[in-house]
């Protein structure tokens, strides 16, 4: 198999397990409503927020994405982002001196979060980076994918506005990437439902 079909099998299989950017949470019931805990409860679908996020170590990187989600059920939710890092990374030339190379980069992605408790996250995420570097040698620009898996923990904030902050790793580990093989990365979110 090549890359490319590992990649589409893997986000099939990711999609039909993971789903969800944030708990969902009822809305108050309308005022000519019955209250009782078997009354069926509407939720908020259209979710929008923004991640901050950071990975430390040779490859030092920030991370900020504005994300717009659909709540598929009461668990599960997905959407799509678009992502700015900035990166530090300390490398080693052929001439064995040690340079600092500096990434801007752009790019997106699409997610899925399942929250198979209250408090508990498990997601996915599929993202394409461009990463542009400049060093002391010149400028390098490449394409990297990521596929991450990860988990975390989700804190009601208000009715409609949750705090997420998780790990995930990259499982695809693209010959391009800038990242150790499964480096953690780690992520705070704000997510608000519309």
């Amino acid at each position: 198999m090549n890359t490319k079909q590992i990649l589409f099998l893997s986000i099939f299989l990711l999609a039909g397990c993971c789903g969800a950017i944030a708990q969902p949470k009822p809305e108050l019931l309308a005022d000519n409503e019955e209250s009782s805990a078997t009354a069926p409860a509407k939720y908020k679908q259209f979710l929008l927020g923004g991640v901050a996020g950071m990975t430390f170590g040779d490859f030092t990187e920030l991370r900020l994405s504005a994300l717009i989600g659909y709540r598929l059920s009461r668990s599960f939710s997905a959407g799509v982002n678009a992502t700015y890092r900035m990166s530090w990374d300390k490398q080693v030339t052929s001439s064995q001196e040690e340079v600092t190379a500096t990434d801007n980069s752009f790019g997106g992605g699409a997610y899925f979060q399942y929250n198979p408790a209250k408090e508990f996250y498990l997601m996915s995420e599929y993202s394409y980076q461009k990463y542009n570097t400049e060093t002391t040698q010149g400028k390098i620009s490449r394409d990297v994918n990521f596929l991450f898996l990860g988990a975390g923990y989700t804190k009601e904030l208000s009715r409609d506005v949750f705090l997420n902050a998780g790990v995930k790793v990259d499982v695809l580990n693209d010959q391009d990437s800038p990242f150790s093989d499964f480096q953690p990365f780690f992520e705070v979110s704000i997510v608000a439902g519309l």
